[in-house]
């Protein structure tokens, strides 16, 4: 009889209640917060899902099932493996976002008594947003028309052979396969059968596309919305979801997992160590808590490993080190934390993004981890000086100013903003920079105004940039909703402007509702909309008459209002 070999170290002290995670109160207090929404029976709160984000090997999965057994709540999860497309989200996900559901013994788990099942989506942020694969063109051949014909053929004489290609026919034979067009046969060749059966088989040869997540996050997007269950998603980082569905910014508890400082992960190596009778020395629990970066899980793993070696075999020599690349969120909270120089080699290590990237965030959470308005100040000065020589790089093209702006943007900065007596308050937390944020989410308004001025621009014959400046404050004064106080004459010719315009410029909702300012389901939005159509319908329905520009009358120009 075989004996069971134990389960790893992850998975033996993988924490069973949201007390027993390491290193993560702040998360652990605002997850609480977000079960606690959820505790009250009858409809569900307004956020009904929570977007988990940082580094693996922080926690956020264990958090989930954590906070799962410690409520009794069922979970449904979907990994980074599983397929996680429309179909599947609304297969599964969908028929356990109902307002009751099961847990995984089977039991029974009533809502209206605070019992509940959580949807888990780990590493959400890998999931497509593109749609059916139905919508999407054929991937091209992987070979070209002539590489594939000379496989087949072997030899150009027994292409034209059984293509029927002879001296004076149309199209003549081919001297060599060069002389074949690269995307396959043109002009009355491409009728042939036999080419006809050679030129399928080719386009055959297209590459497998992975359409596994397709149409996920949109599916995704209406589950958060709408879900009468807790949602709770993983993310590496949360700016890709963020920046795929406006639902992912303002319909979620957004919740960080730092990464564990190095004494926090050597102090559970060495609790798991006297617990298992590991023998490790504290050296390698150094070692190990160093290279892991915060990584909890893969420090259990390195210390199972460890623990197995012979004393003959260094550590070090199996161990190695780990290639962590951190996010912007971790690699601000290192440099504005820590206040010492950084090298340029080591931000591009951490960051792996560009100093103009990593500039705004330097600049949004640098008076928060200032010590004294004095360091704001120096802080600042050492910042003015970063975006001078990066400006210096990009008019000029010379690109090694961009390695001391990284220098005087991190180690500058962080060296400048701490006092010589350093406080013991806790680390700040870093915020994401309201300036990305405001372009983000002023996107799409960004798009329906250009969409605008292109129709005012084309009707009017203007360019965009005299339709924004003259044609634009115009319109909206005119679409500016009318305050109580009007008349009921004023009311009616103003509306009748409104229909004019919306009927000759063809706006949609959209456009109409960037100029009243107001949602694109409003009811003054969909009223223009049913007015105009019915104004143009009426009017193409009237027979023409010589005022209008009939065929025997004078034909007015078309102008814009």
């Amino acid at each position: 009889m075989t004996t069971a070999l134990p389960a790893p170290l992850t998975e033996r002290y993988r924490p069973h209640t949201l007390s027993g995670l390491v290193g993560q109160r702040e998360a652990v207090a605002r997850l609480r917060q977000f079960a606690e929404s959820w505790g009250f029976p009858g409809h569900p709160p307004r956020l009904r899902a929570a977007l988990l984000e940082g580094v693996p090997g922080t926690g956020k999965t264990a958090a989930a099932y954590a906070l799962a057994e410690e409520l009794g709540w069922g979970v449904v999860e979907l990994g980074a493996s599983d397929v996680r497309n429309h179909l599947t989200l609304e297969g599964v996900a969908g028929r356990a976002s109902l307002s009751n559901g099961f847990s995984e013994t089977g039991e029974y788990l009533d809502a209206s008594k605070g019992r509940r099942t959580l949807i888990l989506l780990d590493d959400a942020d890998s999931m497509s947003s593109q749609g059916s694969p139905a919508s999407s063109r054929r991937a091209a051949p992987s070979i070209s028309w002539p590489d594939f014909l000379r496989g087949r053929y072997r030899s150009v004489e027994a292409l034209n052979q059984a293509w029927g290609l002879v001296e004076g026919s149309s199209p003549p034979p081919y001297p060599s396969f060069p002389a074949l067009p690269a995307t396959g046969p043109r002009g009355n060749l491409a009728k042939r059968k036999e080419v006809l059966s050679d030129l399928e088989d080719w386009r055959n040869t297209a590459r497998a596309t992975d359409y596994s997540d397709r149409g996920g996050l949109a599916t995704l997007a209406a589950l958060v919305r709408e879900s009468h269950q807790p949602i709770l998603l993983t993310a590496l980082d949360g700016r890709k979801l963020s920046r795929a569905n406006p639902a992912f910014r303002t319909g979620v508890v957004r919740i960080r997992f730092l990464p564990l400082h190095d004494e926090a992960v050597r102090s559970h190596l060495n609790r798991v160590a006297a617990s298992e009778h590991l023998r490790v020395s504290d050296e390698v629990v150094r070692l190990i808590a160093r290279q892991v970066r915060g990584d909890l899980r893969a420090a259990l793993t390195d210390l199972e490993v460890a623990a197995a070696l012979p004393p003959q075999v260094p550590p070090e020599e199996v161990l190695g080190w780990r290639d962590v690349e951190g996010n912007l969120y971790d690699a601000t909270s290192l440099f504005l934390g820590e206040p010492r120089f950084f090298r340029a080699v080591e931000v591009m290590e951490r960051t792996s993004t560009s100093p103009d990237e990593l500039l705004p965030w330097i600049e949004e959470n640098l008076a928060a981890f200032a010590g004294s308005p004095e360091g704001v100040a120096r802080g600042f000065q050492r910042l003015a000086q970063a975006q001078v020589l990066l400006g210096r790089a990009q008019r000029q093209r010379i690109w090694s100013q961009w390695g001391f702006a990284s220098e005087l943007m991190t180690g500058g900065v962080s060296v400048a903003i701490h006092s010589p007596h350093p406080s013991s308050l806790t680390r700040p937390r870093v915020e994401f920079p309201r300036f990305l944020g405001q372009m983000g989410s002023s996107r799409n308004r960004r798009g329906v105004r250009a969409a605008l001025l292109g129709k005012v621009a084309s009707s009017g014959h203007l360019s965009s940039r005299k339709a924004a400046e003259d044609v634009l404050p115009y319109l909206e004064r005119v679409f500016t909703l009318p305050s109580p106080g009007a008349g009921a004459a004023g009311l009616t010719q103003g509306h009748r402007v409104q229909v004019g315009l919306a009927r000759e410029l063809r706006l949609g909702a959209p456009e109409l509702a960037l100029l009243l300012r107001v949602e694109e389901d409003h009811p003054s939005v969909q009223l223009l909309l049913r007015e105009a159509e019915g104004s143009a319908r009426a009017g193409d329905s009237r027979p023409p008459t010589p005022e209008s520009g009939g065929p025997k009358g004078r034909r007015r120009q078309r102008t814009l209002f």
